[in-house]
């Protein structure tokens, strides 16, 4: 999947991609920069997110947790976005199976 290009948007840094130990959830996460730190909506700041970890969606924290009980939504995972001073971190967690 190629990587989408937004305006705005300077660049990215992989801080951590895989797990953290063993047994333990799949985490990739990325520092974004935007021009002087500024606001991106996320109707065009989310496809370039997920298009880093090659999915086309992938359902909030928010929306993971209330379908917890649906296999499909828990094996699915999610991401967080959070505003920073240079941008934002981009986090998608994919729960552990064996």
């Amino acid at each position: 999947m190629e990587i989408k290009q937004i305006e705005g948007i300077l660049g990215h840094e992989c801080k951590h991609a895989g797990q953290h130990g063993p047994y333990t959830d799949s985490t990739y996460e990325y520092d974004i920069t935007t021009e002087n730190g500024r606001d991106i909506p996320d109707e065009e700041l989310l496809p370039y997110c997920f298009s880093l970890v090659g999915r086309e969606k992938i359902q909030s924290q928010k929306e993971w947790s209330e379908n917890h009980g649906n296999p499909n939504s828990y094996f699915s995972g999610y991401y967080t976005l959070t505003k920073t001073p240079t941008g934002y971190f981009f986090k998608y967690v994919s729960p552990y199976t064996d």
